[in-house]
Order: C-alpha cells, then structure tokens, then sequence
C-alpha cells in the first residue's frame, strides 16, 4: 500500500478518527493490527518474517537483560545481531555474494557455478533489522530498559508510517511515545498535512517527472553527449532527494496526525558545504546508525582517534552503507567514494587548518563569506554527483561510460538537451523550475523553518499556498509511474 494511492488515502480516513476515539488502553493494539494490514497489502507471505524478527529481537533483548555473566550477555547480543544480519544477508545478498564467489574462482581457474535463490526481497526489510539490532545493542549497553509489553515492542518494530521506507527510530526516542495519554491535537494535525502535502508535491510533480528524464538517459547512455549526461545526473540528484525526502515528510506528517513524532531524516542536504556536512544533513537517521553502531566501535578498534584507524572506519563504514542500499558493485563504489571522500576532507581540515564552516549559511548576506559558502557548496554538490552517477546507473560499464564522456561537448550537444523527453521543452522547463521551487523551499526551512514559516503567514497566503500545491499536484503530478525509490532498499 503506497502512502500515494485511494487505498492509502481509505485507510489513513478510518484510522485517524477511529484512533482518536478508543480509549488509550486499546489504541497500542488497534495500532499494531493496522501496521499489520498495512505491510501485508503489499506482500502477505513476509509477514511471519518481521513477525519472527520482532519475536527473536523480544526475547533476546529480555534475556541479555536478565543475564548477570557478561559471557552470556555478549552471547546472546551476538545472536541477535547474527539472526538479523542472517535474514539481511538470506535475502537480499545471498546471490550478490555467489556470484561474487563465482568470479573470483575464475581469477584462479577454478570453474564453479554460482548457487541462487529466487526470492522477491521483503518489503521494509534493511529497515526493520537494523532497528531491531539498534534495539538489542542499546538494551546490551543498558542506554535503554526492555521494553516488557510484547504488543508495545511489535508496534514500535511495525509501525506503519515508518516500517517501509523509516526514518530508522531508536527504540529510547519512540516506545515512550506509545505509552503517553495523547489527545487529538489541531496545530500537530495541521503541521502533519502541511508535511503530507509537501511531501506529495516532491515525489509526483518533481521526482516523478525528473525520473522521466534520467530514466531514458541511464536507460540508455551511449546515446547521449556531455551535456545531457550532466543534466540527466543533477536531475538524478534533485530525483532521488524529493522522493526520499518526500516519503519522509508524509511518514513524519502521518504520524504527527496520529500525535507521534518521528526524527528528522533531512535538512537541505544540497546546502551542506562538506561531504561530512552532507552526511549530517542526508538520510540522518541511516547516518547516525552507521555512526553510532559502526564507526564509533571500529574506530575504536583500530585506534581511536589515530590518523589510520580514522581513515579505515571511514572507508569501511560507507562501503557498508553502499551495501545497505543494494547488492550491486556499483553501490559498493558509490559508498566507498563517499569513504574517500571523507578521508581526503579529513587529511585535508587536519593539514591546512581549513576549519569545518558554518552549516547554516544561506541566512548570510552577499559578502564574500557568502560567495566562499557558495563555492564549497557547488563543489561538495560536484562531488555528490559524481557518486550518484554509480547508485544510479545500471552497471558498472554505463557508469565508466557516463564519467568518461561528462567533459564531451560535440557540435550541436548543447541544442538537443530535451531529446530524452521527445524534445518536449515545456517538461523540461517544468523539471528545471521544479528543481528551482525545491531549492527556495529548502532556503526558506533553513531560515525560518516550513512549518514555522507557514503558521506565520496570513490565512490568505496559506491557503494560497495550499491551493497552489494541491493545483501542481492534480494538474501536472506524474501520476501512477513510480514507486518510492527506497522501496527497494
């Protein structure tokens, strides 16, 4: 069930009043029976799955808990990372790694054919396991109590606004939220509309349409000259952030109606002046993970704080987080850029004394600080774009294709530009100034904050702004093209 279709819209209609009228008592079992329904709409037969997660995260966590031997507490932390990771790797890796297997046998003449398995990857599934490892972990460094209520611990592995697609919540951040007295709220349901709103507008009338473009030139690029390629890569960028990030306003907005809030998982993340900025501002929720049960542990591993131990971690780390988001060499590259990245900005800052900038500076007046901020975030958005050339291309040999021939500009290049689109110049320009309207709404939440900014306005101007929208979506949204991007993650 898309968070963008009737089917959606039917059952969030019944659930809302429904929730707000039951008793407290009964809305964290009305709940995980709605979350339920909602991720077997999609595909029934993986139910018992995350049901057999939350089961073994339930029990593992107790037992870890009420374990006195540090040995058996370690054990049992061990065996729920390792049953996650298991149903992780079963799923979404096991072919990856075979053919893997397969052609590094080859290297050394040894002929075997690669093992694989035929099954559709479980919707949600990255999701789901890394909050229950994030879960057990977090009760085995006693940051967190386990939660006793098995219904109250499978709604906070299953709730719906988040189970596709996160934010990745933290256990001691959300399962407090389950257990509070909430009343039905005016401003939270008006600041949950205004994200839904927002968040549709971003995925059907900018993302959908940006991918009309990208999909023809990475479906196909050796058609296509430097300055298509180019523009077909920044479109990319400006895709894949307005449907994630659009996903996630609708998640936050979802589950603000219903008097729960969810993390923030961006902030402007085209406006970071740094890769370790972008980071900050990109996928939070993922980052953090990364950073809190990958980095900090290895890194202190190998060092702590030592010039080598930083740069492995570092490498290692996004080389991770590219498999996190697929089982392709061409992630793994795209993570391990965005690992060298780091370590050059780290070698860098530590050699020359290049101080990490401010990261709010869209705020500051023309001056030359103001140009500088507007250099580093041009290069940073280079840099960016030279990665997600990888995530997106479909192999490793259009990627190659793609790098080598971005500085290409035969005669006439620049004039087909809207070729991929059947030279359609109004869908072009309507993907420019999309691009264009995401950028001043980003500036905007950055200065003063959407919502902030919103309620500030007069009723006329809000409402206008409402209309506006909810106008671009009907009359010029790319209806019923594209899933969620992260869906398949």
């Amino acid at each position: 069930m898309s968070f963008i279709s009737v089917e959606f819209c039917l059952f969030f209609a019944f659930l809302c009043p429904t929730y707000y009228l039951l008793t407290h008592r009964f809305r964290i079992g009305f709940l995980l029976v709605a979350s339920y329904v909602f991720y077997a709409s999609s595909r029934l037969e993986y139910v018992p799955l995350i049901l057999f997660v939350t089961i073994s995260d339930y029990v593992l966590a107790q037992r870890i808990h009420s374990s006195s031997g540090e040995a058996r507490r370690r054990q049992y932390l061990w065996l729920a990372v390792f049953t996650n990771l298991s149903i992780l790797f079963f799923f979404k890796y096991f072919n990856f790694f075979s053919a893997a297997t397969a052609d590094l046998l080859q290297v050394f003449s040894v002929d075997y054919s690669p093992v694989t398995i035929d099954v559709r990857l479980p919707l949600g599934i990255s999701f789901y396991t890394f909050l229950g490892i994030a879960y057990v972990v977090d009760v085995y460094r006693g940051s967190i109590e386990p939660e006793r209520k098995f219904a109250t611990f499978a709604l906070f592995v299953a709730f719906f606004p988040q189970l596709v697609a996160g934010p990745i919540e933290r256990a001691g951040q959300m399962m407090s939220q389950f257990y509070r007295r909430v009343e039905f709220s005016y401003a939270d349901a008006v600041a949950g509309l205004q994200l839904i709103l927002w968040g549709i507008f971003k995925k059907i009338v900018v993302a959908d349409r940006l991918a009309i473009y990208v999909n023809e030139v990475y479906g196909n690029p050796y058609g296509y000259a430097g300055p298509t390629l180019i523009i077909a890569t920044v479109f990319f960028a400006f895709q894949i952030y307005c449907d994630f990030s659009g996903y996630c306003d609708i998640a936050i907005g979802v589950a603000r109606v219903l008097g729960f809030r969810l993390m923030r998982n961006f902030r402007q993340p085209y406006f970071a002046l740094s890769i370790r900025e972008f980071w900050q501002r990109w996928h939070i929720s993922l980052s953090t993970w990364f950073r809190d049960y990958v980095y900090f542990p290895l890194a202190a591993r190998l060092g702590g704080s030592s010039i080598l131990g930083v740069h492995v971690s570092f490498v290692t780390l996004f080389i991770l987080s590219g498999l996190w988001h697929g089982a392709n060499w061409t992630f793994v590259i795209w993570g391990g850029l965005h690992g060298l990245y780091l370590v050059c900005e780290y070698t860098i800052q530590r050699w020359t004394l290049w101080a990490q900038p401010s990261a709010e500076w869209v705020p500051l007046v023309w001056s030359n600080k103001y140009v500088a901020c507007m250099f580093r975030a041009a290069l940073t958005f280079s840099l960016v774009c030279v990665s997600w050339v990888f995530f997106r291309a479909n192999s490793l040999q259009d990627a190659w294709y793609i790098l080598r021939h971005f500085l290409t500009f035969p005669a006439g290049s620049w004039t087909v530009l809207t070729k991929p689109l059947g030279a359609a110049d109004s869908e072009f320009g309507r993907g420019i100034a999309a691009i264009l309207l995401v950028n001043v709404i980003d500036g905007i939440d950055a200065r003063y904050g959407w919502i902030d900014f919103l309620g500030s306005r007069p009723p006329i101007v809000r409402w206008a702004i409402y209309y506006g929208l909810t106008a671009g979506i009907v009359l010029i949204g790319i209806w019923g093209t594209q899933e969620f991007i992260y869906f398949k993650f």
